[in-house]
C-alpha cells in the first residue's frame, strides 16, 4: 500500500521507511531523531533533522486517547517554501510485519577511491574541463588577493551527482564544497566561469551516461545517477575524472564524510 512518507533524509517517498535512531524528550514533548550519521546533521537543538542545507524536520511522538502511537512530522523545505505536516497512528499487531524489500538507494558507501573507474573522457570535453577549470584558478587568484587569502590554489577537486529522472536526456550535478585539501581547492566558479564549467558538466554527463548506461543503477522512481569526482593540476594538461556508475553512487549520494574522505585521497599526490 502507498502512503505519504518524509524520510530519514527528509525526501518524499511512498512507502514507509524504518531508520533507526533514539527518542529526545525535550520541553515536555517527545520526539524521534534518526541517527545523524544517515541523515547528514541534526539540528543544535537536537530533535530537528535534516540534510544540513534546506531541509528541516520534527516527527513528534503523542499518545491519542486511546493509548495508540502518533506520529506527527513536520517538515521545512526550502526555509519556507514547502510547509508540510503528516500524522500517522500506530496500532499493535499480532503477526510479525515483513522486513522492507532491499533498494539501491540503501547501497553501502564506497570506502575507497580506488574502487572508482577511471574514466577515458574525450579530447573536446576535457578541454572543455581544463579551460574552465584554469578560469576558476585564475578567478580564485583575484578573489585571494582581495580578501587577503594567500593560499595557494594550485588545483581543483570536485564531488558531483549527475541524476536524471525518468529516462529523461536532462540532467543536473550537484557539487559538494569542500574546503583546501592538499594544495587542491574545490571551489565555486565565478561569472563566465560558471556557466562554461556548467556547459563542460553537461557534455561530460552525456558521455558517462552513454558509456555506462548498462552499469548505472536505477532507483524505484525511475531516477538514474552516477557519482563523479574530478582533479585538475595546473602541471597537468587534462582533469582526471572517475565515476561510481552503480549502486556505490546511491550509497555515495547520502554519505557526506565519506564524500570529504574520497576527496581528500583524491586530492593527495599519486
Amino acid at each position: 500500500m502507498e502512503m505519504p512518507w518524509w524520510g530519514s533524509e527528509v525526501a518524499l517517498d511512498n512507502y514507509c521507511e524504518p531508520f533507526d535512531g533514539e527518542i529526545v524528550h525535550r520541553d515536555g514533548a517527545s520526539y524521534y531523531v534518526p541517527d545523524a550519521d544517515q541523515n547528514g546533521e541534526v539540528a543544535p537543538n537536537g530533535y530537528h533533522y535534516g540534510n544540513g542545507y534546506d531541509c528541516a524536520a520534527t516527527t513528534r511522538l503523542t499518545l491519542d486517547e486511546a493509548g495508540r502511537l502518533v506520529r506527527t512530522t513536520s517538515v521545512d523545505f526550502e526555509q519556507g517554501f514547502l510547509l508540510a505536516r503528516l500524522w500517522y497512528r500506530y496500532v499493535r499487531v499480532s503477526a510479525p510485519t515483513r522486513p522492507r524489500p532491499a533498494r539501491v538507494e540503501d547501497a553501502p558507501a564506497p570506502s575507497s577511491i580506488d574502487e572508482a573507474v577511471v574514466v577515458p573522457v574525450p579530447a573536446d570535453i576535457a578541454s572543455a574541463l581544463a579551460a574552465a577549470y584554469r578560469s576558476a584558478i585564475a578567478d580564485h587568484r583575484t578573489a585571494g588577493r582581495t580578501f587577503d587569502d594567500t593560499t595557494p590554489v594550485t588545483g581543483i577537486v570536485e564531488y558531483s551527482d549527475l541524476t536524471r529522472s525518468g529516462g529523461q536526456q536532462g540532467g543536473r550535478f550537484t557539487t559538494r564544497a569542500i574546503p583546501t585539501l592538499g594544495g587542491l581547492r574545490c571551489t565555486t566558479s565565478f561569472g563566465q566561469t560558471g556557466r562554461a564549467l556548467d556547459e563542460a558538466h553537461a557534455l561530460l554527463g552525456d558521455h558517462l551516461f552513454e558509456a555506462y548506461g548498462d552499469a548505472i543503477a536505477v532507483d524505484w522512481w525511475g531516477t538514474r545517477r552516477i557519482s563523479v569526482l574530478t582533479r585538475y593540476r595546473e602541471e597537468a594538461a587534462m582533469p582526471e575524472v572517475r565515476v561510481f556508475p552503480g549502486p556505490a553512487a546511491w550509497g555515495l549520494g547520502r554519505e557526506f564524510a565519506v564524500q570529504r574522505q574520497l576527496l581528500a585521497q583524491l586530492a593527495e599526490p599519486r
